[in-house]
């Protein structure tokens, strides 16, 4: 990525004070953007923040909860009147952990959905109305391969494929406002990364957060004009485009549907069309196969 594909621009990072979001923000800085550090961990947002101006970067620092509408009001307001329009927002803050149905939290399940889901949806939200009426712009909201459903991490996987969800509606919100909005599932070990996660087939994670940065601020500068509504599967050496969810075919149609019709539509039409499950791909049980139990 060239020097300067940034310049001009004003870009906030949010869960910014370490991993994956410190990466992003740090190569934006480099590409030439004014950035906000933002993270609900002060220390860790000022450490990132002096990164970049120890390198020559135009840093500033929030520690704004993104899960709380008020604050984060005040936080696009504080943007807009003290450094000038902006331009693009990552959309990284997040809370990870593995928990098993019978081993959930309460607490612990609606403090992730309120900073991976409500959060990403407050900030998408200011963000998109004021770049709108403006007719340019850049949301990149941060996914997982989480999504496509992994054992033991449900909460994670449910909150990153609303995420996803709300990708592709407001990119068809914003079609034809000028405005994009692309999202980003990153490979790479971060404090995030549970203890021995692998990708699929067993294979080595990505160590180096900064790798996957160029992707991030690809997608904020113009050079990716006018790509919208894409979810980018990268970990610093291969990409991939994930599909969209589609309707599949065949349909079957009846006047009336009954118990029994389900059985013969599924022996006789769907039982070789059923969907592998999650990450892992494994093969879904037919009806009426015996149950096998370890």
């Amino acid at each position: 990525m060239p020097n300067g594909v940034l310049t001009g621009k004003v870009v906030v990072v949010t869960g910014a004070g370490a991993g994956l979001g410190r990466a992003y923000a740090e190569h934006a800085a480099d590409a030439g953007a004014t950035v906000i550090v933002n993270d609900v961990n002060a220390e860790g947002a000022e450490t990132t923040a002096e990164s970049i101006r120890k390198a020559g970067g135009a840093a500033h620092t929030s520690s704004h909860s993104v899960s709380d509408a008020d604050a984060v009001e005040e936080l696009f307001d504080w943007i807009e009147s003290d450094l000038g329009p902006l331009t693009g927002l990552v959309n990284n803050a997040g809370i990870g952990y593995g928990a098993y149905p019978w081993e959930e939290d309460p607490a612990r399940m609606q403090r992730a959905v309120s900073v991976n889901v409500l959060g990403t949806l407050l900030c998408g939200a200011k963000a998109l109305a004021l770049m709108t009426p403006r007719g340019s712009g850049s949301v990149v909201n941060i996914g997982s391969g989480v999504s496509l459903g992994v054992t033991g991490r449900a909460t994670y996987a449910a909150c990153k494929g609303a995420v996803a969800s709300a990708t592709y509606a407001w990119a068809l919100d914003c079609a034809d406002t000028g405005v994009r909005v692309n999202s980003v599932s990153p490979i790479a070990v971060t404090g995030m990364t549970p203890q021995g996660f692998t990708g699929p087939g067993g294979s080595a994670l990505n160590d180096d957060p900064n790798r996957v940065a160029p992707l991030v601020t690809w997608l904020l500068s113009d050079l990716s004009v006018p790509m919208t509504g894409q979810t980018l599967r990268f970990d610093g050496r291969s990409l991939r485009i994930i599909t969209h969810p589609r309707l599949g075919e065949p349909e079957l149609v009846r006047p009336q549907w009954t118990v029994g019709s389900f059985v013969s539509a599924f022996e006789e039409t769907f039982s070789d069309r059923l969907e592998d499950i999650g990450w892992e791909r494994r093969p879904s049980p037919r009806p009426g196969a015996p149950v096998v139990r370890p």
